[in-house]
Order: structure tokens, then C-alpha cells, then sequence
């Protein structure tokens, strides 16, 4: 079950994240629906059952598109979420957020 809990905690840290957060499309969804999505598709397309990688999914854009740092992330979830995170994100200021 820990496991479980891991990903909703991993869930909702990015929901708080993006709280007030809009896509750019016409009817200006709630950001956070795009990181579920992704995980979404990870998990129920592609089959993917790693916890860590679907963690990362769900949080990639929180250091992207938030004040989160990568450091936050590796203090929440551990190095190894941390290490996915920075991998998929754009944001190329995250070592200096770090």
C-alpha cells in the first residue's frame, strides 16, 4: 500500500503545484490535467508499472512551469524520482533551482 500512497502524494504535491495554473488550448483546462494524462498514457498504453517513472510523469512539470526545485523533488520523492524528473524536464535553469 506504501506504494499506492507514494503515487497519490506524488499526485497531489503537482496538483498544489499548479493550482492556478490554465492550459493555452480554448477552454483553458486545468494545467494539471496534462501531467495526469501523461501518466495516464504511461501507465494504461504503454503499460508502464514503475512507480518512479510514473511518479516522474506526473511531477515533470512542476519544475517547468512552477517554483518547484529539483531539490524539492529529490527531498519529497528521492533521488531517483529526482534523477527521472531532470531528465524529462525543459527547464534549463534547473540546476541552478537545485
Amino acid at each position: 500500500m506504501q506504494e499506492i500512497d507514494d503515487l497519490v502524494a506524488a499526485i497531489h504535491f503537482a496538483a498544489v503545484k499548479h493550482t492556478d495554473q490554465r492550459r493555452k488550448d480554448p477552454s483553458q483546462t486545468p494545467y494539471i490535467n496534462h501531467p495526469i494524462g501523461v501518466m495516464n498514457i504511461l501507465a494504461n498504453e504503454a503499460n508502464v508499472r514503475e512507480l518512479v517513472v510514473l511518479k516522474a510523469a506526473v511531477l515533470h512539470d512542476t519544475v517547468e512551469d512552477t517554483d518547484t526545485t529539483i531539490a524539492e523533488i529529490e527531498e519529497n520523492f528521492g533521488s531517483h524520482v529526482r534523477s527521472v524528473v531532470a531528465e524529462v524536464t525543459d527547464d534549463k535553469r534547473s540546476e541552478e533551482r537545485s
